[in-house]
């Protein structure tokens, strides 16, 4: 009898555990990001801080290009995991729907979540992590707020966020249900969390987002 390969399962693990890395760093993104709601100079301070401020006067930007590459390498090699369960043709995607459908089963509907925000995190996700990899620049809430109005992004952003906030926290919700034993009662404590964590962050992340354009529209 001939040996099952393991490389469908090293796939498994390594696009679960590329998804737990991009879901801690999108809480604390859309965390960083909701400081501009305090104050303009609080957001300098936490990015100034990011940017090891501490260790270098004025902070070093080459930092952030930094991580915002190995994120984007994450990202990719996530994204290339991911792309071997999607449905490669129309016809097995108008399966899954009808096997959605019949099962009523919100695990498998929420599948389809994750493919269609999966999809335009690719376009958008790209553009914004290539931005950052390559700019090695301070951040700071002027800089930031002038992207979302001089250079016309808010619209992508909005869209970016609304997609990385479904898509992080279901991911994060499949991965514990996938990897962490639990009974009906915990899964639907986990979806409460999962609901509230998602509502939670859109609000955060608009409201940020409508603070830049505030402020950009205002220098």
């Amino acid at each position: 009898m001939s040996k099952k390969s393991k490389i469908p399962a090293k796939f498994d693990f390594w696009q679960s555990a590329t998804g737990l890395i991009l879901g801690i760093f999108i809480i604390f993104h859309l965390t960083f990001e909701s400081s501009i709601l305090i104050g303009q100079g609080f957001f300098n301070f936490i990015a100034e801080t990011l940017e090891l401020g501490f260790i270098f006067e004025g902070g070093k930007p080459i930092v952030i290009s930094y991580l915002a590459a190995f994120i984007f390498a994450v990202f990719i090699f996530h994204a290339f995991l991911a792309m071997r369960k999607f449905p490669q043709q129309y016809a097995q995607f108008r399966i899954f729907k009808q096997h959605s459908k019949s099962l009523k089963h919100t695990d498998t509907s929420i599948w389809l979540v994750q493919i269609v925000t999966g999809f335009i995190l690719f376009f958008t996700g790209s553009v914004h992590l290539y931005q950052k990899a390559v700019a090695n620049e301070p951040i700071t809430a002027i800089e930031s707020s002038s992207t979302m109005t001089d250079e016309m992004m808010a619209p992508l952003f909005i869209v970016l966020l609304i997609a990385v906030v479904l898509h992080a926290f279901v991911g994060l919700y499949r991965l514990a249900v996938k990897w962490v034993p639990m009974d009906k009662d915990k899964r639907v404590k986990l979806m409460k969390m999962r609901n509230i964590a998602i509502a939670v962050f859109l609000v955060l992340g608009l409201a940020s987002i409508f603070r830049y354009i505030q402020i950009g529209l205002a220098h």
